[in-house]
């Protein structure tokens, strides 16, 4: 399951899009909860997908697998280009998932700008690229 959050745009300016990413044992409406409350304020178009299995798959398989695969077939640990570049795109977890965002995010800063992670327990090995703010 994904969900998408979106509020209409205006003229006040560009939205972001964040991929939000939920805790172990969690779906894609928890991935969502802890930034609606901000959305609209800071303009934020929020992603929330499921994860496969209970948690992220660098958690469950020791390394990047099913989950970021399925964004984009044949990337390693590469995402999509998340709405083909036209929101600047941040990436956001609690607790696992702040652990997979996190990896995600310094792993992809050339394409993540911002990484919010809420109470992360580690970081997977894999190259960085650019420094996201963090």
């Amino acid at each position: 399951m994904v969900l998408l959050r979106v509020r209409s745009a205006d003229a006040a300016g560009p939205q972001r899009l964040v991929l939000t990413l939920h805790g172990a044992g969690g779906n894609a409406r928890g991935g969502l909860e802890p930034l609606v409350p901000l959305a609209d304020a800071h303009r934020l178009l929020l992603l929330s997908p499921s994860s496969r299995d209970d948690t992220w798959d660098v958690i469950t398989q020791g390394g990047w697998g099913s989950d970021v695969r399925r964004t984009e077939p044949g990337a390693h640990p590469r995402p999509h280009n998340l709405c083909g570049g036209r929101f600047p795109p941040g990436v956001s977890g609690f607790s696992d998932a702040a652990s997979y965002a996190l990896s995600l995010g310094l792993a992809n800063a050339d394409l993540f700008t911002h990484v919010i992670a809420f109470s992360p327990g580690f970081v997977a090995l894999a190259p960085w690229v650019g420094t996201p703010r963090v």
